[in-house]
């Protein structure tokens, strides 16, 4: 739109000779626009596997201790940033509160979100992996199968790069 009111010259939209085009300083614009963005989608790209790996290894615990078949306690590595004192509310822009009718629903919902990740809680098990003994048979077999879990994550992680 910024380029639409210029006359001929460097910045010409219309130009129709191709090669006024490729010596122009517009086509170097336009380079130098599309690295950009590009340099943008990697970035993203980078920060956005990272908080995979981060969510993922928080569900790896530190320490097992078997006390039964029935009884397991995990213990999980403190979570980067989490401290003793609970943490105060972040203040909100201006421009980003809700409307009045809609206080009460994103209130809910924020009480939610904060109940579920709360970060003195142990995180929920992504799978469940038991070990099951079908009648006359003398293996037990897993209830889920190890090989589609990897698969899965597996799967979860290239939808998401396809995605891009």
């Amino acid at each position: 739109m910024s380029f639409q009111d210029v006359g001929k010259g460097w910045f010409y939209i219309f130009e129709k000779s191709k090669e006024t085009y490729e010596f122009g300083k517009l086509k170097k614009f336009l380079n130098l626009v599309n690295f950009m963005m590009q340099d943008t989608v990697l970035n993203l790209c980078k920060d956005s596997v990272s908080e995979f790996v981060a969510f993922m290894l928080n569900y790896i615990p530190d320490h097992t201790e078997i006390i039964s078949t029935a009884s397991v306690i995990n213990t999980f590595p403190k979570r980067e940033g989490e401290s003793e004192e609970p943490e105060s509310e972040e203040e909100e822009s201006p421009h980003l509160l809700p409307k009045d009718d809609d206080l009460a629903e994103v209130a809910q919902t924020k009480k939610w979100l904060a109940e579920m990740f709360k970060k003195d809680k142990n995180p929920e098990p992504l799978y469940i992996l038991d070990l099951i003994l079908k009648p006359n048979s003398l293996i037990p077999i897993f209830s889920t199968s190890p090989a589609l879990i990897v698969s899965s994550v597996k799967d979860l992680f290239e939808d998401g790069v396809k995605c891009l």
